[in-house]
């Protein structure tokens, strides 16, 4: 008799559990042409085109990642570590170095996979004295017909701040991107 009971108790919460799952189908159309936001709350909430930006920067307060949409061909170039080269950068010389996410660690973007020690986190060192993290590093960038150069300034408090401009230094903006409080998560450049 005491088995029975456990056996319809053991049953009954197999039946409540297998009730509980719900199938979700996602597509994300031909050829992966979007990218899919899902939330277990409130299920899918975005499914904007991957082609809509060249830039993902970490959300994560204690990550630094930044990756490439290289599904969208961006390219990215280490061009070199010295940032007062800034104004002599005009051509994507032959000895630069191109940059990739990492295909097994989502962690490890374009930007930090050349991370050399410690206090190293690819394009920026971290800075003891004032908790900051600081370029270190220029960059060109080619997406589209479009090439640039760019150098992450710094991540301060959340906030990336960088320089980007064409080649040759004209149209130069200054981009803050607030990656934690704020909902621009992607760069458009």
């Amino acid at each position: 008799m005491k088995t029975k009971i456990t056996f319809i108790l053991m049953s009954a919460l197999c039946l409540i559990n297998l009730k509980a799952q719900e199938y979700v189908g996602l597509s994300m159309g031909p050829s992966y042409a979007y990218d899919i936001y899902y939330s277990l709350t409130d299920g899918i909430t975005s499914s904007p085109e991957r082609t809509n930006w060249e830039l993902a920067f970490s959300t994560n307060s204690y990550d630094n990642n930044i990756r490439i949409n290289s599904g969208n061909n961006v390219k990215l170039y280490e061009v070199t570590s010295d940032i007062s080269e800034w104004e002599n950068i005009t051509e994507l010389s032959s000895n630069s170095m191109q940059l990739r996410n990492s295909n097994v660690d989502w962690s490890f973007g374009a930007f930090v996979v050349n991370t050399s020690d410690g206090l190293n986190y690819g394009w920026g060192d971290y800075n003891t004295e004032t908790n900051i993290i600081e370029g270190s590093r220029i960059y060109i960038i080619t997406y589209g017909t479009n090439t640039k150069k760019l150098i992450i300034n710094s991540l301060d408090s959340g906030v990336y701040n960088l320089i980007i401009s064409n080649l040759d230094g004209s149209s130069q903006e200054d981009v803050q991107i607030n990656g934690i409080y704020s909902s621009q998560k992607m760069k458009k450049l």
